[in-house]
């Protein structure tokens, strides 16, 4: 009996030694690891801690109190907590004394517009794990979910009225002699005041035959309370002589000056504090207790289903804003090679710029013009609007100035990518 009762208190004794031997391990690690935060040595960080190299959004604190580290053993897992209430790493420890950081809260922070879209949205940031929240404010189902409210309150220039744009053009036109004024008013459609130095105006004057050439102006944005209007004015003399035979076509859109995803919603959105727990009623399946299932708030980014049909919303959104910005709007899709060749299938590469060779005699630009209708003088509004039909074909009714137009657009979704293939007339 004897015997026995030294052999359990031997095994005893064991694993009571192999269990401070492992927290002692995660003690060191988590010393370490704030050593390296202090010294501001990435390398270390991110080899102590490899989900720090995944996260997009997101920054290491700037300190650490190595000093008051206390490390617990939770669920297998041992919590390292430098500051109470805050600041955890999670660390895995094996039988062979070979630890990883798996994860951390409070640890890391959110880049300032990220974290004011948490705030404006109802994001509980301090009771969400770091790699989960940074997963979060990636392009993912929440801020694809916020995109859509966007669009939905605000319409499909939210802030900019086309039909506000106007110009004149002769002689002894307020003074002026064989010029063009080009006005635009711009009214704040939104339930919140919008700052002038968050926001240029831009107007985009294409000319010529076949509209073929353009030119951008910039204007500084002004301080607009919500109804507010302003008129921004440009004039220019070189422009009179198209103008004045309207062979011409005008365009504007408010350009955020900060383009991040949080950037724009947080400039465009009126949000009421409710949209994160509206999602998560929308989306059962996640769980913020739950790493496992609240991870699947990104899946939308590490998939590679290529079936349209599983991504009908974010292929709608997708167009929607590839309207916006490089058919309607100042960019120039040409000179953004890296996203065409992202986002648009090689045929169709081939077809732009076998359009654009066709009509201009160069061989360097893409004719985004097929995406619109071929006559119109684009004065007046510009609204996109994105129907599924099916096998991955999506009716765009496009409203191109004073011409409606429908346009179908096969799309696919390739790991995590929407991909353009080809635009036509006809299903």
């Amino acid at each position: 009996m004897h015997t026995k009762l030294f052999l359990i208190s031997g095994i005893f004794l064991l694993l009571t030694v192999s269990c401070d031997s492992k927290k002692g391990e995660a003690e060191r690690v988590a010393k370490e690891f704030a050593l390296a935060v202090n010294d501001k040595d990435l390398s270390a960080v991110n080899s102590l801690y490899p989900l720090v190299s995944k996260m997009k959004v997101s920054n290491v604190v700037d300190s650490l109190d190595y000093k008051k580290v206390k490390v617990n053993l939770q669920d297998s897992i041992y919590v390292a907590e430098y500051e109470p209430g805050g600041q955890l790493l999670y660390i895995d420890v094996k039988d062979n004394k070979e630890a990883e950081i798996i994860n951390s809260r409070g640890i890391v922070k959110l880049d300032p517009s990220v974290f004011q879209l948490a705030q404006l949205t109802g994001v509980p940031v301090k009771k969400i794990d770091d790699y989960q929240l940074d997963l979060l404010f990636q392009p993912s189902k929440y801020t694809l979910f916020l995109t859509e409210q966007t669009y939905n309150k605000n319409g499909e220039s939210l802030v900019v009225n086309y039909q506000d744009i106007h110009w004149v053009a002769g002689n002894n036109i307020e003074g002026l002699r064989n010029n063009v004024k080009i006005s635009a008013k711009l009214t704040n459609q939104l339930n919140h005041e919008i700052k002038g130095d968050e926001y240029n105006l831009e107007i985009n004057v294409a000319y010529g035959p076949g509209l073929n050439n353009s030119k951008l102006y910039v204007e500084p944005g002004v301080n607009l309370m919500p109804d507010e209007s302003h008129v921004f004015v440009v004039t220019d003399q070189n422009l009179y002589k198209y103008f004045h035979n309207y062979n011409v076509a005008i365009s504007a859109q408010i350009l955020p000056k900060n383009q991040s995803i949080a950037g724009v919603l947080v400039f465009m959105g009126d949000f009421n504090g409710n949209e994160y727990n509206d999602f998560l009623k929308q989306n059962p399946g996640v769980n913020i207790n739950n790493p496992a299932t609240y991870a699947t708030v990104s899946e939308i980014n590490e998939e590679a289903a290529n079936t349209a049909g599983q991504h009908v919303d974010e292929i709608k959104v997708f167009i929607k804003e590839f309207y916006r910005k490089y058919v309607f709007g100042t960019q120039n899709l040409s000179s953004d090679k890296s996203y065409y060749e992202k986002h648009l299938s090689p045929s169709l590469i081939s077809t732009l710029r076998k359009e654009y060779e066709e009509n201009t005699g160069e061989n360097d630009g893409l004719g985004v013009w097929i995406f619109r209708s071929e006559d119109s003088e684009s004065i007046g509004s510009h609204d996109v609007t994105v129907s599924y039909e099916g096998e991955g074909v999506f009716k765009v009714n496009v409203q191109d100035g004073q011409s409606k137009i429908t346009k179908y657009i096969t799309a696919k979704y390739v790991d995590g990518n929407v991909v353009l293939e080809k635009v036509s007339e006809f299903n």
